[in-house]
């Protein structure tokens, strides 16, 4: 399929805080208790717990597993320029500004589009959320059990964890592939034939839904305005035991225009946007504070110095969470740029980036307008403008040095240098800037969908939890940068990983130490190094006393190039504290060493 008509679309995350924590929870919380149990789902196979929905709408996570809670909900929101043929009172086909989506509530339902303005039966057996992982009939499934009951692991019952396997054994016979559900396609003819299995990168668990706008009703509900005809197809996964991944979890969004009863061939959406809307609540949501770096395309919140009690009544450090675009939507680009999709590149297009964050502080008037009229309010916080206008004009962010911006607060709270959530005030529009209940967006745009385009995006989900709040900053922008260079081959660098030490077969033709990496790093990071030769090879951490507090390997090993980890114990495997270390290579007369940083 051609990628430029096939292009990917980067879903925002969002975190807008109008309500009060107790309102979005009640609000919540009556929504879910109108669900039956097959409308939800758990990803749970590592340190982020999410409990999923087949809307989309109402995900919550904990962190990390069941201690305490970062997320009570977030959603995809679109906004874009119409022309499907429908005629207005005017009589004019014209392109018509909509919105669609969703927050706490949504103008979504389950289920994908059968065909044009037709959608699945939300009542079928079909429409729900599916889940596997490869080990499911021989794992201790009493994470599964907890995740989804909210319960301890330990009161899982044997019959619990029977009922647990058997749901994965349903999900697996009834996989739904034909609607786009990934799977490993070993002879590559598209088809899910026997001995094939769901998968994606290698994930040690997946979940898959889908969900579409068609309810007239429901969609004009959220923002006032008719339906696009969109399905989205939503695939979350995680890794377990792997350096790096134990706090991630992947989410991809397909967004399929597929057209309502009033689309023509010609139907299309110009100045398209994806925002994916969140509210985030570390522990107490009194401390909070958010940023971005837009040069990560990473958008975060973070406890401020303030430790949080509710984590703290927990024994554990205070914790954070990120959101990093890793794919976004694909637009034309020059020949020699490359875009990438389905984790396979393209020539002459390329990824949008993250064009534009907002943070909504509590107490400032960032309020999103109320149901059913949203429209030019999620119109202007997805192009970057001030979303409390209450006009049709826009007016952009001000920085305090008089410049404008489209990213909100993407000053460095670890320097405190520019502006800084929580430090000063913004010009003109007199943003406050006390630590408290938050949400933002991180938005990206524009680009143009024709009737029959797929927009496909990527977001990792990362948790940290440092000994102070600001240092997660520092901890989340060093797993983002890792993130990006190892995306998007995600399944090679977990094929290639072992906990011991590891050889590519390259005989090298000069002894070398490299950085490690990550660095700093928290909890795990991988040192490699070269030998052009056989023999004995000590690789050793020091401390800044010159103590040995960890031997990682001694012993004979190959000529090649090697690498091995450090999870960040010391020889008694105790964690060692924060601070800076030395790691020694010694063969023979040859010997290096480089310093680490580790960040607790």
């Amino acid at each position: 399929m051609c990628p430029h008509r096939r292009s990917t679309h980067v879903v925002c995350a969002v975190l807008i805080l109008s309500l009060t924590p107790a309102f979005s929870q009640s609000k919540l919380q009556q929504a879910d208790q109108q669900l039956s149990a097959a409308s939800f789902g758990s990803l749970n196979i590592n340190n982020m717990w999410l409990k999923i929905r087949n809307d989309g709408i109402g995900q919550r996570l904990t962190y990390p597993r069941q201690y305490g809670s970062l997320l009570e909900s977030d959603n995809l929101i679109w906004v874009g320029k119409v022309y499907d043929g429908r005629v207005r009172e005017s009589a004019v086909q014209m392109p018509e500004l909509r919105t669609g989506g969703g927050i706490w509530e949504g103008g979504v339902r389950p289920g994908s589009i059968i065909s044009k303005g037709v959608a699945e039966d939300t009542n079928s057996n079909a429409v729900r959320v599916f889940r596997y992982r490869p080990d499911f009939l021989t794992a201790d499934l009493r994470s599964d059990v907890a995740a989804s009951t909210g319960t301890d692991p330990a009161a899982a019952t044997p019959e619990m964890v029977t009922a647990a396997r058997a749901d994965y054994a349903k999900d697996l016979a009834e996989w739904p592939w034909q609607k786009g559900a990934p799977f490993v396609d070993k002879n590559q003819n598209g088809i899910m034939d026997g001995g094939e299995v769901p998968g994606i990168q290698s994930a040690g668990q997946i979940a898959w839904f889908s969900y579409n706008d068609l309810d007239e009703a429901k969609c004009k509900s959220f923002a006032g305005d008719p339906s696009i005809g969109l399905e989205v197809q939503v695939t979350l996964w995680g890794y377990q035991g792997i350096p790096n991944l134990d706090d991630v979890i992947f989410k991809r969004y397909r967004v399929i225009y597929k057209g309502t009863s009033f689309a023509s061939p010609t139907s299309q959406i110009d100045s398209m946007y994806f925002s994916q809307w969140c509210d985030l609540i570390i522990g107490d949501y009194f401390n909070d504070l958010g940023g971005c770096d837009s040069a990560l395309s990473l958008a975060y919140q973070f406890n401020g110095d303030i430790p949080d009690p509710i984590y703290r009544n927990l024994g554990g450090a205070n914790p954070a969470v990120g959101y990093a675009l890793l794919q976004g939507p694909l637009v034309p680009g020059s020949a020699n740029e490359s875009g990438i999709s389905d984790f396979t590149s393209h020539t002459g297009v390329k990824n949008l980036q993250m064009t534009s964050y907002m943070l909504n502080p509590t107490g400032d008037p960032i309020n999103e307008p109320t149901n059913g009229s949203r429209t030019f309010w999620y119109w202007n916080v997805a192009r970057g403008f001030a979303a409390w206008t209450k006009d049709l004009t826009y007016h952009p962010y001000v920085l305090p040095n008089g410049q404008t911006t489209k990213f909100m607060y993407s000053g460095d709270p670890v320097s405190k240098v520019g502006w800084i959530d929580g430090l000063g005030r913004m010009q003109a529009n007199t943003l406050s800037a006390a630590p408290g209940y938050r949400r933002f967006t991180l938005s990206t745009g524009p680009f143009t969908m024709a009737l029959g385009d797929t927009q496909e995006v990527v977001l990792a989900l990362i948790g940290s939890h440092a000994t102070e709040g600001v240092e997660n900053v520092t901890w989340l922008r060093n797993r983002t940068r890792h993130l990006h260079e190892i995306y998007p081959n995600l399944g090679d660098y977990v094929a290639g990983f072992v906990t011991d030490v590891a050889s590519s077969g390259i005989i090298p033709s000069e002894f070398a130490l490299d950085q490690n990496f990550p660095n700093p790093f928290n909890p795990s990071t991988q040192i490699r190094f070269r030998t052009p030769q056989s023999g004995q090879v000590k690789l050793s951490i020091f401390d800044l006393l010159g103590q040995e507090t960890r031997e990682l390997c001694s012993g004979v090993l190959s000529a090649g190039e090697h690498t091995i980890r450090w999870d960040g114990r010391d020889s008694k495997g105790e964690i060692a504290p924060s601070g800076v270390y030395f790691y020694r290579l010694t063969q023979g007369e040859r010997h290096a060493t480089r310093k680490l940083l580790l960040l607790r």
